[in-house]
């Protein structure tokens, strides 16, 4: 990767210790929805800050708006649990809640997920070194039929000894690969009828990076546990466990750390999610989509797929394209984007300027072509 220190950002463009701009469409791993830098949710902080940083184990006046408000999203069906630091955190807490709630002690996911880099939530996605016994790894849409894998999951279940099964519903540190709608609500109706709890994991998806406020719930896919981060916090460490109400936080779940309900946290929550609202984030994220379908597509013609949907797509290159240096020929165009040794992420800030958006696409469009 090129040797780049970023000095400062300011909506969608990114400056470097050199002076020099770029288009972002990594947004902090998309983390960003509202702008880099955005007033209304720097002041807010700093106002938190000059309050209160942290309370312990008190309640502080903050979290029952963010709670609130977090709430005023979804359906009245769920309710926040507990408000953490990171996904990886509340994605913990989710595998504590759904062990205490139904007595098991192993758990499942769909291999190339990505849940988070702890010994648990590692050993839910991928084989690894240190992968820990009771966690199992499905196949997802890129390898089987739909159907063949509903049949294999129903036979996992089958063992009594599944308390959780964690779904990421676009893949989105992999190739971008969904399931339809209708597989997730078979496999949720699944769980139901085993007693295991159904978590879908919108660390990413959530908050509008992917259209909805909740991609599973702006889909009629109810689980019983969802959790999200990144875009809800605009780039500041946050994340959220949404419960239905039906499933009472009990203290052997464990459900509380240090930074849990964090003030400064509660303070940038409600004032991304007011700016969300406000800015009609929804409506932006919509166009994002019809210009990266307008200007990226025609690459399938070349080899290339596009995946996604909202602000949040994978590039997958035709096999002897390397994604690495793809995305080191983007970074030097002057766009930067998350891209691994397989795929490239566009996730723009949902107030990119158009202007802007269009050319960071034809920029990326032309690197890709001449990769070929």
């Amino acid at each position: 990767m090129m040797d780049l220190i970023i000095e400062s950002a300011s909506n969608d463009i990114l400056v470097d210790s050199d002076g020099r701009s770029y288009i972002d469409f990594q947004s902090g791993y998309g983390s960003v929805i509202v702008g880099h830098s955005n007033k209304a949710v720097v002041r807010a902080l700093a106002e938190q800050a000059d309050k209160l940083w942290i309370a312990g184990k008190f309640r502080h006046e903050q979290l029952d708006q963010t709670h609130q408000l977090i709430e005023s999203f979804f359906n009245p069906d769920y309710s926040v649990a507990e408000l953490y630091s990171t996904g990886m955190e509340a994605l913990e807490f989710s595998l504590r809640t759904a062990a205490v709630q139904t007595g098991k002690n192993a758990f499942a996911g769909f291999t190339n997920s990505m849940h988070g880099k702890s010994l648990a939530t590692s050993s839910l996605s991928w084989d690894n070194d240190f992968s820990i016994p009771n966690f199992h790894r499905m196949p997802f849409v890129d390898s089987l039929p739909e159907s063949e894998i509903i049949a294999q999951i129903e036979e996992l279940f089958q063992s009594g000894t599944i308390a959780a099964f964690f779904v990421e519903p676009i893949q989105g540190s992999s190739a971008g690969c969904q399931a339809s709608p209708d597989f997730y609500r078979s496999l949720i109706a699944l769980c139901t009828a085993h007693n295991v709890i159904s978590v879908v994991d919108e660390v990413l998806t959530g908050f509008f990076r992917a259209g909805y406020a909740s991609f599973s719930l702006g889909n009629n896919i109810f689980p019983d546990v969802i959790v999200f981060g990144k875009s809800m916090g605009n780039g500041f460490p946050v994340s959220a466990v949404l419960l239905k109400n039906s499933i009472e936080v009990v203290p052997a779940m464990l459900p509380k750390s240090t930074y849990s309900a964090n003030p400064l946290a509660c303070a940038v929550i409600c004032a991304t999610l007011d700016e969300i609202t406000r800015l009609h984030v929804d409506k932006k994220v919509n166009a994002i989509q019809a210009l990266v379908l307008e200007h990226i597509t025609p690459l399938n013609e070349e080899g290339y797929s596009l995946r996604g949907s909202g602000a949040l797509w994978i590039i997958e290159p035709p096999a002897g394209v390397s994604a690495y240096r793809l995305g080191e020929t983007i970074l030097q165009s002057g766009v930067v984007t998350s891209y691994t040794d397989r795929t490239i992420r566009l996730l723009p800030t949902a107030t990119i300027i158009e202007e802007n958006l269009i050319s960071g696409l034809e920029k990326v469009y032309e690197s890709c072509l001449a990769q070929l």
